[in-house]
């Protein structure tokens, strides 16, 4: 935690600006896993509108003809 990590570094005796380099990089390594685990799960929330919208429009004109041709009496 930041707070500790600041308190710590003023009873050893440590430069604060390292402490913020570190704070920093950890801050952002945790954004950037936040975002990469979103965008995980924004794929499965995608599947649901491609499987209910997407695909049936696909089947209607791949085997539209197919069907239109198989109804044509002869």
């Amino acid at each position: 935690n930041f707070i500790q990590a600041v308190i710590q570094s003023e009873q050893f005796g440590t430069g604060i600006g390292k402490i913020l380099r570190i704070q920093a990089d950890e801050m952002r390594r945790r954004r950037r896993q936040r975002a990469q685990e979103r965008g995980a799960q924004a794929t499965l929330k995608m599947m649901l509108p491609m499987v209910g919208c997407i695909f049936p429009t696909l089947w209607i004109v791949l085997l539209g003809p197919a069907v239109l041709i198989l109804m044509r009496p002869r």
